[in-house]
């Protein structure tokens, strides 16, 4: 859709010339065939210590800060700050 402002900065994009293919990585699946998920981030930790579950620390931290302080008395920005969350993120998940 946008190739007319990618063309000029890549040669590979441009569709006017026949250019050569490049060579295969030698590592390269064949052509259709399936890729598998890997359960390792690109860091090579697993995805669950890479990326905590913040849906359930923003409700564990709710939670707590309603049985301390009472319903109304608790803010959406203590409620992250207790969650170590953006404060937007608790929107995210839980503002209509």
């Amino acid at each position: 859709m946008f190739n007319f402002l990618v063309r000029p900065f890549n040669p590979a994009m441009d569709t006017r010339t026949q250019a050569a293919p490049a060579a295969a990585h030698p590592d390269a699946l064949p052509a259709g065939a399936p890729r598998r998920r890997s359960a390792l981030s690109s860091a090579g930790k697993p995805d669950a210590a890479v990326r905590p579950d913040r849906q359930q620390a923003i409700l564990l931290a709710a939670e707590r800060l309603f049985a301390q302080r009472g319903y109304h008395a608790v803010t959406i920005r203590q409620i992250a700050e207790e969650a170590g969350v953006p404060l937007g993120l608790v929107g995210y998940y839980y503002v209509p």
